[in-house]
């Protein structure tokens, strides 16, 4: 048993520290628990771990409380088995169980999986932390997915240790552990379990590299599990040195990740062009675009000079306006942001106004308007003013007794001052 390196981890005074550090000052410990061996094992560590640092540290000290949450897919027959063991296993070890029930009219890895984090992210408070059994070999069999879908060096850098979720942190305690090392451990301590017989299907991506790839790269090279992880340490090793290095590239030509002078980029190298897109995207957390569209937008920057263009992908756009690169997110906004804008206003320039009388209208851009008994253009005023093109789409016109007094826009304000209008920083 002491050869067993689960066992050496849970001993380990560097681990509970380690597990200390990371897991700060959280009121919960939440276990993802799908009744399967790894999550299985992996509740029984969070549990010893947990009694081990009570027996080490001061009974003043607060610990987090375990939790653990259970996805019920309603995939196959086994579901309702999975859910109930889960009930079982939890009320032994006095363990409180959260479920969630994803019902899908046909079953998408993507989409499950995307679920499962929402679920995850729906329960994390401030400073909770979620732990997941993720292991080595699934390590191994992210990182072969993903080169066979044509990943770059930060999509090969595969699963993280540790990462931020919502209000919380996910950890990945079994990340540095085999499958069979895990296995053994279960064993030693004569957990039950119950075997998913999804895992058999090979139509998903990952069964079939688990079940029909892996083993016949182990017979040619046993230790294939172990030198695929090391690859994806040595890649996020790059993946850091290549984000530090487009920082630098960003920093040096403007302090906004989303707005960027032309000029400024136009002569730069194509090949660091990509990078510091990337990155950008990466820091707004926007989808990257496909290697074809990215293509596009590089050669459209280099033979724009200035003159404006478009280039869409997802809900991003990537345009040129008044020689200004910008990045921008484009998902339909809700009228709630107008609403938002409006209320800004009403803690200042109409705090003091009748609002009773207020009258709101939505109108476009090309409209006319009259203050004061002037006639004057919107679309005019909005270019005066620097308004980039796609916010003028749409805008609010505040009346009070047919008098204008605003214009609103999702991220300008215009307040009347007698005949002209003066723009309000937000």
């Amino acid at each position: 048993m002491k050869n067993n390196p689960l066992y050496i981890i849970l001993e380990s005074k560097i681990f509970i520290e380690k597990i200390l550090q990371l897991l700060g000052t959280p009121k919960i410990l939440w276990i993802a628990l799908s009744g399967g061996r790894d999550s299985v094992c992996l509740l029984y560590i969070a549990i010893k771990v947990i009694n081990r640092l009570r027996e080490i540290l001061s009974l003043s000290m607060i610990l987090p409380k375990i939790y653990a949450i259970h996805i019920n897919h309603h995939f196959h027959k086994d579901a309702a088995k999975f859910e109930n063991f889960c009930h079982t296993l939890c009320a032994k070890f006095n363990v409180p169980l959260f479920v969630e029930h994803l019902h899908l009219h046909k079953f998408n890895e993507n989409i499950a999986r995307e679920a499962r984090y929402y679920f995850f992210y729906k329960h994390l408070n401030k400073n909770d932390v979620i732990w997941l059994a993720h292991h080595r070999d699934d390590q191994s069999e992210t990182f072969i997915m993903r080169l066979m879908r044509r990943a770059g060096v930060k999509g090969l850098t595969g699963i993280p240790h540790i990462r931020s979720l919502g209000k919380g942190k996910l950890m990945r305690p079994l990340l540095g552990v085999t499958g069979e090392v895990i296995n053994a451990y279960a064993l030693k301590y004569n957990l039950n379990w119950i075997d998913d017989i999804s895992n058999l299907y090979i139509n998903f991506d990952r069964n079939y590299v688990r079940h029909n790839i892996i083993p016949y790269i182990k017979i040619r090279w046993p230790d294939a599990i172990e030198s695929l992880a090391l690859c994806v340490d040595y890649l996020k090793e790059s993946d850091n040195l290549l984000n530090c290095f487009a920082k630098d590239m960003l920093q040096a030509i403007s302090n906004n990740h989303s707005i960027i002078p032309i000029d400024k980029i136009i002569i730069i190298e194509n090949a660091r062009l990509k990078l510091l897109i990337r990155y950008c995207l990466l820091c707004l957390k926007f989808p990257m675009p496909p290697k074809k569209r990215l293509d596009t937008l590089i050669n459209q920057i280099k033979k724009t000079n200035g003159s404006m263009f478009c280039i869409r992908w997802e809900n991003v756009e990537a345009r040129c306006w008044r020689r200004i690169f910008f990045i921008l997110y484009t998902k339909k906004k809700s009228l709630s942001i107008f609403y938002i804008n409006l209320i800004k206003l009403q803690s200042s320039f109409l705090k003091k106004m009748d609002l009773s009388l207020l009258t709101i209208i939505h109108i476009k851009c090309s409209e006319f308007f009259f203050i004061n008994g002037h006639k004057r253009n919107i679309k005019k005023i909005l270019q005066f003013a620097n308004i980039p093109i796609w916010e003028r789409n749409s805008i609010m016109l505040l009346f009070i007794i047919n008098e204008l007094i605003a214009i609103i826009g999702i991220n300008f304000i215009f307040v009347s001052d007698n005949c002209n209008l003066k723009k309000l920083i937000i």
